[in-house]
């Protein structure tokens, strides 16, 4: 009977860490496919993107045409941003434009460096 309670234990605690499993892939479940110019036109992905990429990528291939496509995890929902190696360079080279939030902050850190 120790055993019959045991296996039944051990047969809901696996049921319900396989449900809060299924559970949080449903919450990351949307893909959006987009381009990189398409992609500059958001702010806040703009912030993402400088935040979780490196131009490491770029490094590894050759100056051609062919897309590089990265992923971005962005409110919820996984952006794949596809753009030739110009536009990734340009996207590097430029300067990020910050939420309001973040620009003030920085501002007021920049106040006590000069």
């Amino acid at each position: 009977m120790k055993t019959m309670k045991f296996v039944l234990i051990a047969a809901f605690l696996s049921f319900a860490v396989a449900g809060f499993s299924t559970d949080y892939q449903k919450k990351m479940s949307k893909t959006v496919k987009i381009s990189l110019s398409k992609a500059l036109e958001s702010r806040g992905l703009v912030w993402a993107m400088y935040n979780q990429l490196d131009d490491d990528f770029l490094k590894l291939g050759s100056e051609n045409n062919a897309p590089y496509v990265v992923k971005v995890k962005y409110r919820k929902c996984l952006y794949l941003i596809h753009g030739d190696y110009k536009e990734w360079v340009l996207f590097f080279l430029m300067d990020p434009v910050l939420p309001k939030s973040e620009k003030s902050a920085i501002g007021n850190f920049n106040r006590f460096i000069n």
